[in-house]
């Protein structure tokens, strides 16, 4: 899938695929506890612990690219956030809208957003978010998400749902 990436030596962990599982996360200060898509696996070996997890239990509270591809049973791409990585060069008023944009992109607060960029978590420039099904019910969804800003969504969708569906057989055996 980042082939082309790989091929101009860009380092793989600015591009991931993660799995989520909609499930029950303690997390302090949040509630519900259920209803969260939680991460079960990462691609990568630099990237692959992960605490980020998304709400998915009501239609309105839906976080993250994760909890918008769980509501629609669709696939959800992003693509051309701002860069976030550079934006402590710009003045506040302009942080602040960047910001807000990719918050607004991406269905996550502002505030999840400051957290992470206090932190120095890497920020992608494009997410695609694919349901995964299995036995004919929402299981989970699997995001990619990449430090480049176009999304993969078109030129792949047949390889997604292929691997959805691929995924979908596995989980119920």
């Amino acid at each position: 899938m980042f082939k082309g990436e790989n091929d101009n030596a860009e380092p793989l962990y600015n591009h991931r695929v993660t799995l989520f599982r909609r499930g029950w996360s303690f997390q302090w200060c949040r509630w519900p506890w259920s209803g969260w898509l939680i991460p079960v696996e990462r691609s990568g070996h630099m990237t692959r612990n992960t605490d980020t997890v998304f709400r998915a239990a009501e239609p309105d509270k839906l976080e993250g690219v994760a909890g918008q591809a769980w509501a629609r049973n669709a696939i959800v791409s992003i693509a051309n956030l701002p860069d976030l990585e550079s934006i402590g060069n710009q003045d506040q008023e302009l942080q602040a809208k960047l910001i807000e944009e990719y918050a607004a992109g991406t269905s996550v607060t502002t505030e999840w957003v400051r957290k992470r960029l206090k932190a120095k978590r890497p920020m992608a420039r494009s997410f695609c978010g694919l349901p995964v099904e299995c036995n004919g019910t929402m299981w989970g969804v699997l995001v990619i998400d990449s430090r480049n800003p176009e999304a993969k969504t078109p030129e792949f969708d047949p390889h997604f749902r292929f691997v959805a569906g691929l995924l979908g057989k596995i989980l119920s055996k």
